[in-house]
């Protein structure tokens, strides 16, 4: 087994989450945590489910942040559905959500609000102990340093037997025929035994094996750069490197490590440690994360980010990475200070088109295929995208788009605000935002956009049974 418990947490918790594990696996109680555990380029949703599935217990970090989270309550839902015990680990005074109430209701809590929160951190590794030891069938965790061992088990007397008491040896007579058929039977299930044995085997030496030690490699470093991206980050052959960023919310800002190697042929698989410090010189956070070099390969491309909103005040922003233990890498960006007034741009819209997407993604510009009608069966989403052009910004401007979607029927089916950042040095921009109905009803669809409560663009496009998308891919 890889862990024994799941760590579910909001990541504004991430303090105490990293905490926890660092109490608990100091007692020999191995966790999972994500991002920490999840290789990199693999699928998270996945991931996360597999890592429930293998635990023996959850600790849930329960705060206001937790109990508003989606991710938290669908994690603590999958992990009661596979009836592993749910540990609340309360840092607030707060009520469950009524969705998490309905699964840890029954729950023993463990209440750590007031300080220091070593001693309740202890409390936690005590309860833990306790708890996986019961499990029964499974192995009690490992534990490290001072504990006494117990008292050695008595020696097992022989026990001595009358002759009456002696077992009685009972002959059974088997015709051939029958004998011929039970020997057939007992070989064909040995050889099952040993087939499945052999898969067994082979499953857990593909799952174990990571193949070459990093220190080994003789890795050296190329380079540590900086982009910006949504979440999910962008191919390597599609980034945009900066020394310089705006605070444009809901994207990331991401580190990216090269590495050079002699041709390798063995898989490898290592951990980064990327330690984020802020203006002052303070740490703002710590991430682990997994990364693997397969096979063939003699240069790879390694990256993980940090969320803008995390990133509080304008300032030169240091990234350290260390891998083994060791600074292998460290570089620094600029997070802007947003200036300027949008009226003050004198900007004016060169168009506005709209583009169908598969999912809540946005498509790199040269994937677009743009149109106005659309399949009735086919269409997701629909993005609108504005394109701008201004005199060259000497600072960078942030501003809000108002973006109204009317339906058929004229009636509105959705309103949202979003941010927008253009950066200094720019003459030009795009911007885009997607949007779902969930189930399309054909007919006519308008988008109506506003900065600043101006309107500044609408447009329209249509979705029907039989329209093939007249596009023209830009």
């Amino acid at each position: 087994m890889a862990h024994d418990v799941f760590i579910s947490y909001s990541h504004e918790d991430h303090t105490v989450a990293n905490a926890a594990v660092a109490a608990l696996e100091s007692h020999g109680i191995r966790c999972f945590i994500a991002p920490r555990d999840i290789l990199a380029g693999s699928d998270w949703g996945e991931a996360i489910i597999d890592a429930i599935e293998e635990a023996r217990a959850m600790v849930l970090i329960l705060s206001s942040h937790s109990n508003e989270s989606d991710q938290i309550k669908r994690e603590v839902e999958r992990t009661v559905h596979q009836g592993i015990a749910v540990l609340p680990f309360r840092i607030e005074d707060i009520v469950p959500s009524k969705t998490l109430e309905y699964f840890i209701s029954t729950q023993h809590w463990l209440d750590a609000m007031t300080p220091p929160l070593e001693d309740h951190l202890a409390h936690l590794a005590d309860t833990l102990t306790v708890l996986l030891a019961k499990k029964g069938g499974k192995e009690a965790p490992l534990h490290i340093g001072g504990e006494k061992p117990g008292p050695a088990p008595k020696e097992r007397q022989p026990e001595v037997r009358s002759p009456e008491d002696q077992p009685r040896v009972i002959t059974v007579s088997i015709p051939p025929g029958k004998f011929s058929r039970i020997l057939l039977f007992s070989l064909i299930g040995f050889l099952a035994l040993v087939v499945l044995a052999g898969g067994i085997w082979w499953r857990w030496s593909q799952t174990k094996y990571t193949g070459m030690d990093f220190q080994k490699l003789n890795a050296r470093v190329v380079g540590i750069k900086f982009f910006a991206q949504g979440q999910t980050p962008l191919p390597v052959n599609e980034r945009v490197y900066r020394e310089g960023f705006a605070p444009s919310p809901n994207s990331y800002i991401y580190w990216e490590l090269g590495l050079a190697y002699p041709l390798t042929s063995e898989p490898v698989t290592f951990t980064i440690e990327s330690t984020w410090y802020g203006p002052k010189g303070n740490i703002i956070n710590i991430f682990f994360t997994k990364h693997t070099i397969k096979p063939g390969w003699d240069n790879s491309q390694h990256s993980d980010g940090i969320e803008v909103n995390s990133l509080k005040e304008p300032g030169t922003y240091r990234v350290m990475l260390k891998i083994a233990g060791n600074e292998v890498a460290s570089g620094s960006f600029q997070l802007e200070e947003a200036e300027g007034d949008f009226q003050k741009l004198n900007a004016h819209v060169v168009s506005l088109k709209f583009y169908p997407s598969e999912g809540n993604t946005v498509l790199p510009q040269n994937e677009r295929v743009y149109g106005e009608r659309f399949s009735l069966s086919r269409t997701k989403y629909i993005y609108w995208e504005l394109k701008l052009e201004y005199p060259a910004t000497s600072g960078i401007v942030t501003f809000n788009i108002e973006s109204t979607w009317y339906g058929p029927k004229g009636n509105v089916i959705n309103t949202s605000f979003t941010k927008h950042a253009i950066q200094a040095g720019w003459d030009s921009s795009w911007h885009t935002i997607g949007f779902n109905a969930g189930k399309w009803e054909p007919g006519t669809y308008r988008v109506v956009l506003k900065i600043n409560h101006q309107e500044v663009a609408s447009g329209s496009f249509q979705i029907g049974e039989s329209i093939m998308p007249l596009a023209l891919r830009k």
